[in-house]
């Protein structure tokens, strides 16, 4: 996604609209093929004006979730390779993916309460009326190297290559261990917006990326304790505490 996809959308939209820059807003995973994209394609900078980064998944050592990676991890990437890559989110799940969002109709609170434990507590900013039609949307597919590739950096404490176990050497040039992304070549423009509350994103991970980042323009702590990593898309202020920032920027910079 950062080698290929990100390139290919760049290319396609600035020739399609005959601009020669554009801004970037991604969240999490968004934001985390952003910078590998131009870490290892520094030639797209310059075709970048602002990149707003909500929530950037790059660092991800504080979260919740990070002895899961690592219990987890080793075993899953060894099913990888032993089988190859495939869908994370299988079609067989896509439609009982569809059931659980008719469910959630009828027993809202309970379809909060499981997507406040995956997300994070945040009932101010949710709109119950809409978690059957989010909970019907969400996980789509992904790829299960992808997953991989987030529960390894999870584990290694570096924002790293895909880690190969044995193939490593063969894939990067006799090096044992897999290369870290070099943050030094992201010379766009970045605008970051994290919160307190955001247990993928936390503070201290999100810090420690800003602090490589040598463009960094601004950073940005949302005026909400309790403002969760999923809060950047659903939150009922989303618009207030975040997007409207964004836009001030964006205009008049």
């Amino acid at each position: 996604m950062g080698t290929l996809d990100v390139p290919a959308w760049i290319d396609y939209i600035l020739n399609v609209t005959s601009h020669s820059n554009l801004h970037y807003v991604g969240h999490s995973m968004g934001s985390t093929a952003f910078f590998i994209g131009m870490s290892e394609r520094p030639e797209y900078n310059e075709k970048i004006d602002k990149m707003f980064a909500l929530a950037p998944a790059l660092y991800i050592t504080e979260s919740r979730y990070r002895l899961l990676a690592k219990l987890f991890s080793p075993l899953y990437g060894k099913i990888i390779n032993l089988f190859g890559a495939s869908s994370f989110v299988p079609t067989t799940f896509l439609t009982l993916r569809t059931f659980f969002g008719f469910g959630c109709k009828m027993v809202e609170p309970f379809c909060d309460n499981f997507f406040f434990f995956v997300a994070g507590y945040n009932p101010d900013q949710r709109n119950s009326t809409q978690t059957a039609v989010i909970v019907a949307h969400t996980p789509d597919n992904v790829s299960s190297k992808t997953i991989n590739h987030f529960l390894q950096v999870m584990r290694s404490d570096r924002f790293q290559q895909y880690d190969y176990g044995r193939r490593n050497s063969n894939m990067y040039s006799g090096q044992s261990q897999p290369p870290e992304y070099n943050l030094k070549n992201v010379s766009a423009s970045v605008v970051i917006f994290h919160s307190e509350n955001d247990i993928f994103a936390t503070p201290k991970d999100v810090l420690k990326t800003s602090k490589l980042l040598p463009n960094l323009k601004e950073i940005n702590l949302v005026q909400d304790p309790m403002f969760a990593h999923t809060d950047f898309i659903y939150a009922i202020d989303a618009d207030k505490l975040v997007y409207s920032r964004i836009l001030e920027i964006m205009t008049n910079e």
